[in-house]
């Protein structure tokens, strides 16, 4: 399993913490989700980005990588089908969003 690692601030309220700690965080691929418009879901990390990449994951294909130019750079692995319903295509503009508890915190 390829892992993720995303920046994120712990606490429940960043701004309102006097003192962040920033901590890499694994995220796998699989937790990551995409939407044409900004989720209003209980999923709080949101990224916006452009798809700079798509790959058919071996041995079938049946799972597309998608490669996006988040901050911080993300990949999501999405099925055919959900690619082919979004219409997703290379220089498109997604929304990619994941839970906490998709988030794995390692010390």
């Amino acid at each position: 399993m390829k892992i993720l690692y995303v920046k994120a601030y712990l606490g429940a309220n960043p701004s309102a913490c006097s003192m962040r700690v920033a901590r890499a965080l694994p995220v796998n691929p699989r937790e990551i989700t995409l939407a044409l418009e900004r989720p209003g879901e209980t999923a709080r990390n949101v990224f916006g980005g452009v798809i700079e990449e798509m790959v058919p994951e071996p041995p079938a294909g049946e799972l597309m990588r998608v490669s996006l130019s988040t901050t911080p750079p993300l990949i999501a692995e999405v099925t055919r089908g959900a690619v082919e319903s979004l219409g997703l295509r290379l220089g498109m503009q997604v929304f990619a969003s994941f839970k906490a508890a998709g988030v794995v915190s390692i010390r």
